[in-house]
């Protein structure tokens, strides 16, 4: 709730927060690198750094979704044409996107790599379609919100690590 928010500054969130590399926190009941993982992909570079670093740490013979989530009446127009471009566009990134991890990353041999699309809140999609894959483990970038910021509008971050069944990867922003 957003008075906790202003009340109490959990440990866990605080480090996410403040972290200059990637934080991974597994589940107790975690016994092997992650078979199954949704990767969170806004098209930024440490949205792209989270995919790579999941790849990295992903067990052999794993499977990787790249899902980006659109915010509700993002890529709605009035006229279908402009709709089918923005999907295509899209769906045309994400192909990108998973062609240069599977060039770039010597990780990607022997992964899976898909790609979806989905819409709604991204905390709550990224939840959902990480339970309907039976995911182990979820990874996203961080942004650097503001407190103000953080109170008004949330943290996609903040959501996972509150709510998240499963191991959570988070990749803070790129420098520079």
């Amino acid at each position: 709730r957003r008075i906790d928010r202003v009340i109490r500054d959990e440990t866990t969130l605080r480090v996410l927060r403040h972290a200059v590399t990637p934080v991974l926190a597994v589940l107790a009941t975690a016994t092997s690198l992650p078979h199954r993982v949704v990767v969170g992909i806004d098209f930024s570079r440490a949205s792209v750094g989270a995919a790579r670093a999941a790849l990295a740490i992903a067990a052999t013979g794993a499977s990787l979704t790249l899902l980006h989530v659109e915010q509700p009446g993002e890529g709605d127009a009035a006229e279908e044409g402009a709709r089918l471009v923005h999907e295509l566009g899209v769906a045309g990134a994400l192909a990108r996107l998973r062609e240069y991890l599977v060039a770039h990353s010597p990780a990607a041999r022997g992964i899976s790599i898909d790609t979806a699309v989905a819409t709604g809140r991204p905390s709550h999609q990224l939840l959902e379609y990480a339970r309907a894959a039976g995911a182990d483990l979820i990874a996203v970038a961080s942004r650097r919100h503001g407190a103000v910021e953080r109170l008004m509008l949330g943290s996609v971050t903040d959501e996972l690590t509150r709510a998240s069944a499963r191991s959570l990867l988070v990749v803070p922003p790129t420098r520079g």
